[in-house]
């Protein structure tokens, strides 16, 4: 019988950023500032991500890990492409200033256009944008720019942000409408842990172990009871990093929580408010959404109950850290 190897694809591997050769792509004024004063052109993550001593596993978000290293790889560990995520960009959802967060992200993915997605056809990129509460059209501008001319997938949203509300309110429909006429993706990553009711958890590994999942639960409710799903059908979204055991707590929990904590709106205000005036679909975050397992944190008992209801083109990222001999490895088939 021959067997049929499937294509693997990384759908979340984090790039380490060149912040001098991003700030290079900034206009003028910055890089006349980073000359007499360097700085990162992203803010901090959040007060969680310092102040502690962690030790990660060797190899782990190693700085000079370029294309070439990518590369040399993805064929060590057999992926056929991978998508690449920001890594200190992921806090650009903190940036206050309307001007800098536009000329961040824009610089952010000229510089991942010119140093990974030319380099090889095996590197797809993902855009970032420039936070929606301060410039949502500027946003969708972005987003546009960099799917029809920068050659990108389409673009991650931080699930978390110190200053922003969830990512299904109004603000981001901008963002929604162009990824609609697009017909692109929308990736939705966690990171930025601060504001989301553990500002004083320690230590960091119960942040980490909770922040990310937390993250997605929120933005899928968010998306799913004000109808994102029902108002841009063309969308495909992904909800990077959490694991997917988040995903059926959800399933358990939107149908029941809406049928009984239900309002009926009146329909002008229901429409000024952004609430449903019918009845929403509670299941279209099963069919349209696509969690993923999280390399080596994937839960193998939750297997046969994340087939019944994983979508098509669910993703499988793979973090640098994952090797062959690992035993998530033999789940990828089921989610390539």
């Amino acid at each position: 019988m021959e067997i049929t190897k499937r294509r693997i694809i990384d759908a979340d591997g984090h790039v380490a950023e060149d912040a001098a050769a991003i700030i290079a792509r900034m206009p003028q004024a910055y890089r006349d500032k980073a000359r007499e004063q360097p700085f990162n052109p992203f803010p901090p993550f959040d007060h969680l991500h310092a102040g502690h001593l962690v030790d990660m596993p060797p190899g782990a978000f190693n700085r000079k890990v370029g294309p070439k290293e990518w590369l040399e790889f993805l064929d060590e560990v057999g992926i056929d492409t991978t998508v690449l995520y920001p890594t200190a960009g992921v806090a650009s959802a903190n940036i206050v200033n309307a001007d800098w967060a536009v000329d961040a992200t824009r610089a952010y993915n000229d510089w991942l256009s010119d140093t990974y997605v030319k380099h090889s056809p095996r590197f797809r990129g993902l855009a970032l944008l420039p936070q929606p509460v301060l410039n949502p059209q500027a946003a969708a501008d972005e987003l546009r720019r960099a799917v029809t001319q920068l050659r990108m997938c389409g673009a991650v949203i931080p699930s978390n942000s110190l200053h922003a509300p969830p990512l299904g309110t109004p603000t981001y429909f901008p963002i929604y409408q162009a990824a609609n006429e697009l017909g692109c993706c929308v990736a939705i990553h966690g990171g930025v842990h601060g504001n989301m009711g553990m500002d004083g958890l320690d230590p960091y590994a119960a942040v980490h172990a909770i922040g990310h999942p937390l993250g997605q639960m929120i933005s899928l409710a968010s998306l799913v009871f004000n109808g994102v799903f029902e108002k841009f059908p063309k969308i495909r979204f992904g909800f990077l990093e959490g694991g997917v055991a988040w995903f059926l707590f959800c399933l358990e929990r939107f149908d029941r929580s809406y049928d009984t904590q239900h309002h009926d709106h009146d329909p002008d205000y229901a429409k000024n408010a952004n609430w449903p005036v019918h009845p929403i679909d509670t299941t279209a975050g099963r069919r349209r959404a696509a969690p993923t397992g999280d390399g080596p944190f994937f839960c193998p008992l939750l297997l046969a109950d994340f087939i019944q209801i994983a979508p098509s083109n669910s993703m499988s990222p793979v973090e640098s850290r994952l090797r062959r001999s690992h035993p998530a490895t033999k789940l990828l088939p089921f989610f390539a």
